[in-house]
Formats: C-alpha cells, structure tokens, sequence
C-alpha cells in the first residue's frame, strides 16, 4: 500500500487498520491493528502476529507491503 507523506493516511487491509504515523531519517513509524513499529527503508518487523516492511520512501509517498 502507498501512503501519502502529508496528511492523516490510514488503510484497511487484510482485516486490520494500517495507518503512517510519521516518518523520520529513513524510518517509518506505522500502526497496525493499534500497535505501532519503527521499520527503515527495505527492513522488516512483525506486528500483531503481521510482517510490515517499508519498501521506499520519497518525499511524497511511503510505500509498505503488509502481510501474515
């Protein structure tokens, strides 16, 4: 999914609130299912029994890839 870098960007996927926290020096703070993760660019962490990983960052978009 692809989040907007200005502005409140949340999305619904596989059944869970994913939403863009902030982003700050390359890493990404996201929310998903109420649990919010640091992830840097190309990293991956789990949250909430998901895998979040921060796939690109511009100065425009943040792009992330959630799965189970």
């Amino acid at each position: 999914m692809t989040f907007p870098r200005s502005g409140a960007a949340e999305a619904s996927i596989l059944g869970v609130t994913a939403r863009l926290v902030g982003v700050d020096a390359g890493t990404a703070r996201i929310e998903v299912a109420g649990q919010t993760v640091a992830v840097p660019v190309g990293g991956e962490t789990a949250a909430d029994g998901f895998t979040v990983r921060v796939e690109r960052v511009t100065d425009t978009e943040v792009v992330v890839r959630i799965s189970r």
